[in-house]
């Protein structure tokens, strides 16, 4: 069941990622956010430990769920960190304006 979410999870963000060109290098260093599942809706006990080392940061936890935001600015972050065992996927968090015109709440809250 854990499985099923987290590819579930993944599925939906990888759906919402536009369909872009490669990193140019100026891009390719920039900071940018991603969203982590862990097996069986659990991230490791020592997951800010493994962000760490994959040169990232955590922004925030939801560990009742088994999903993380975290930051960073190493193109092979991803590749990195989802290569850990306990880690069951890793994918670029891209904001989507789904209405045009209306303001963000990120915005609006700033």
């Amino acid at each position: 069941m854990g499985r099923i979410f987290a590819a579930l999870l993944l599925c939906v963000a990888l759906v919402a990622l536009p369909h872009t060109s490669p990193l140019l290098p100026a891009e390719a260093s920039a900071e940018r956010e991603y969203l982590v599942v862990g097996f069986d809706r659990t991230l490791p006990v020592n997951f800010t430990a493994l962000v760490s080392a994959a040169r990232g940061t955590v922004v925030r936890e939801l560990r009742a769920i088994g999903v993380a935001v975290v930051r960073s600015s190493n193109p092979t972050f991803a590749a990195t960190l989802g290569a850990h065992a306990d880690i069951a996927g890793v994918a670029l968090d891209t904001p989507v304006n789904w209405l045009q015109g209306v303001p963000s709440a990120t915005t609006l809250l700033a």
